[in-house]
């Protein structure tokens, strides 16, 4: 490796033309990147450019192409990886011209500052291509070659600031297009190997192709381990070499790397409800275009099929209304992007029941009030009927909390007391409350500081079935019933995330601060099977946890 700092190369005048009239015509390759783009190895006397190779320099002049070409940081003496990609290219294309644009710089990146979109090495690149193909409206390009990454090993944004670099300049370069082939190379082995850091650089840059359309990756292991030049960095003049022709090799690749139609859906399960099911399912693979709808098919018998008018969502989910109870009703689902629609998921069937529990409706209130009674007015029942309550309040250590609770006028039944740190849960309901908004009293048997009260409006459970599970700390379980459903409140103290996550139920409202950082919150799931001892658990940076729950079977 040599170390001269200045290169000098004749003008070849009129290539902006073809050599000759039998070139039919001139492509462009951009070579970006760093040092290994630029090549750190010493020319190694081997072949070199074919005719019909140019180069724009950074003088804005397309001249015959030289080992090394006119990267930011060409070192006199060296060569890169594009000659051999230059003389793939040519013997596959003897007819055509290929011209390189060299914009690579060593030791450049996204942490520094140099390649994000917008910033100096970036806009140069632009600029330079721009003018390129202003000049030469009649040149293509062909392909953007990528060598980068052994600047921003640890890099927690590599992957998204990479992945904007690559839109960015499809959207910027005038004769770059959405479909213009990107080409990225894996790092010296022995630099990825050498950490964990500089692994995961690697692991981003194998993925590209996973996420981003007409992209593809250069293995340096595959189907040989390529070597260092011994600076465990760079690579030698043989691996070079051989880069260059995984490079030219990659092209149809990246070119085949086209958006498709969707995966299969996947995860398609149907949930029986009072004349309704609820369908829920897992968003397959996008094909590299967004999913923009889902297709929703429903049949009586599995084999004749009707699509259902579900409006256009890109969200998993739907519930069927207006279905027949007793009536088996079978479903499937395909995912939809601008390619097309993809193939259908596995069938998932439900009959609706008159007797699924379901959750109808929710409403909180709270206060900050000192007393031993507390009333709310105006909390919404819904359609009223069968209505759960859990207050959760903060008093005195030596207390019983909460004695009595009516919703509505109703005097409730209370269930088991859950108590600790001078803070209370405990669960009421009625039978049949009234629609509309009611007023709720809740007694304690001393003072309390701060108090909340949850509500879910139910419907098609059986309350006399209410078991309770009160837990301290952050982990819970419960027995939860087929077609039944599982209400929980958790509180927390203090919580500097302000946050509560669940696990084992779905989030309903989340903590909610009463008043000097007192809070709960709640949380639910229905169940279509069995689960016996179900775990629960919650997570919170709060003090003095609590949660309680309560499992209900179907009417």
């Amino acid at each position: 490796m040599t170390t001269a700092s200045s290169i000098v190369r004749p003008l070849v005048s009129g290539m902006v033309r073809p050599i000759t009239g039998s070139q039919t015509s001139t492509q462009v390759v951009i070579l970006a990147g760093q040092s290994n783009m630029v090549g750190r190895a010493d020319f190694d006397g081997g072949a070199s450019y074919p005719d019909g190779i140019f180069q724009y320099d950074r003088n804005g002049q397309i001249v015959a192409a030289s080992a090394p070409l006119d990267h930011h940081d060409a070192i006199a003496g060296d060569m890169g990886l594009d000659l051999q990609f230059a003389i793939a290219f040519k013997a596959a294309y003897p007819n055509v011209e290929l011209v390189f644009l060299p914009a690579a710089d060593g030791g450049t990146g996204f942490s520094d500052g140099q390649w994000g979109v917008g910033e100096p090495l970036y806009a140069d690149l632009v600029t330079r291509a721009n003018a390129l193909f202003a000049e030469n409206p009649a040149f293509q390009l062909s392909a953007i070659l990528w060598h980068q990454g052994e600047r921003d090993s640890g890099l927690a944004s590599y992957r998204d600031e990479l992945e904007a670099t690559i839109a960015g300049l499809r959207t910027e370069i005038t004769a770059a297009s959405p479909a213009t082939l990107f080409v990225l190379g894996e790092l010296l082995p022995d630099f990825t190997d050498a950490s964990t850091e500089n692994a995961a650089v690697t692991a981003t840059i194998q993925d590209v192709p996973n996420r981003m359309m007409y992209t593809a990756t250069v293995s340096a292991t595959d189907p040989t381990r390529l070597s260092s030049l011994g600076d465990g960095l760079h690579f030698d003049a043989a691996s070079l070499r051989q880069l260059g022709t995984r490079y030219f090799e990659a092209l149809p690749v990246a070119r085949a790397n086209r958006p498709t139609v969707p995966g299969a859906v996947t995860d398609l399960t149907a949930m029986a409800e009072d004349q309704q099911v609820s369908l829920s399912w897992s968003a397959p693979t996008t094909g590299l275009s967004a999913i923009t709808d889902y297709l929703v098919e429903r049949s009586l018998d599995g084999s004749n099929w009707s699509t259902l008018s579900d409006g256009v969502s890109d969200v998993p989910g739907y519930i069927d209304p207006g279905l027949t109870n007793g009536t088996t009703y079978f479903y499937r689902v395909s995912a939809v992007n601008a390619v097309g629609t993809g193939a259908s998921s596995a069938i998932a069937n439900a009959m609706p029941d008159a007797g699924a529990a379901a959750i109808l409706s929710t409403s909180f209130a709270s206060t900050t009030a000192d007393g031993i009674t507390h009333s709310f007015t105006d909390v919404d029942m819904g359609d009223g009927g069968i209505v759960f309550i859990a207050a959760a309040s903060r008093g005195d250590t030596s207390a019983d909390g909460l004695t009595g609770m009516t919703i509505g006028g109703q005097t409730a039944t209370l269930l088991d007391l859950n108590k600790a740190y001078g803070n209370y849960i405990r669960f009421g309901y009625v039978t049949n409350a009234p629609a509309g908004l009611v007023d709720v009293v809740v007694s304690h048997d001393s003072t309390q500081s701060r108090l909340g009260i949850h509500v879910w409006v139910l419907g098609n459970v059986a309350p006399a079935s209410a078991v309770t599970a009160n837990g301290l700390g952050t982990d819970n379980f419960i027995d939860a019933f087929a077609d039944g459903l599982v209400l929980g409140v958790a509180t927390s103290v203090n919580p500097p995330s302000q946050n509560v996550d669940w696990s084992g139920l779905d989030e309903r409202m989340e903590w909610i601060n009463y008043g000097d950082n007192f809070g709960s919150a709640s949380a639910d799931r229905t169940f279509a099977l069995d689960a016996g001892a179900h775990d629960v658990s919650i997570t919170t940076d709060g003090n003095f946890r609590m949660t309680s729950l309560v499992s209900l079977t179907k009417a």
